[in-house]
C-alpha cells in the first residue's frame, strides 16, 4: 500500500521527502495500513498545514494540519 501512496502523491515532491503533499483526511483514513511499513523503511510523516503557534513555528500540530508529508528520518 505504502508504494501506491508513494506513486500516487508525486506532485509537489521536494528532494528530501518521499512524496508530495497528502490530504490529511486522505491520510488519517489509511494511516493504520501505512504505519507499520513506514516503521520497517525508516520513514516519518511531518505534517503541514497553519502554524499559529508561536514556539515551533516549524512545526505543524496534527490538529492544524491540512496536509502530510512523508520523509526518510
Amino acid at each position: 500500500m505504502l508504494d501506491t501512496v508513494i506513486n500516487a502523491y508525486t506532485e509537489g515532491k521536494t528532494k528530501l521527502s518521499t512524496t508530495g503533499p497528502i490530504p490529511i483526511k486522505e491520510f488519517d483514513s489509511m494511516e493504520a495500513d501505512l504505519r507499520p511499513e513506514m516503521r520497517a523503511r525508516g520513514l516519518r510523516v511531518w505534517y503541514r498545514g497553519p502554524r499559529p503557534q508561536l514556539w515551533a513555528a516549524t512545526c505543524t500540530r496534527r490538529a492544524n494540519a491540512t496536509h502530510a508529508v512523508i520523509y526518510p528520518k
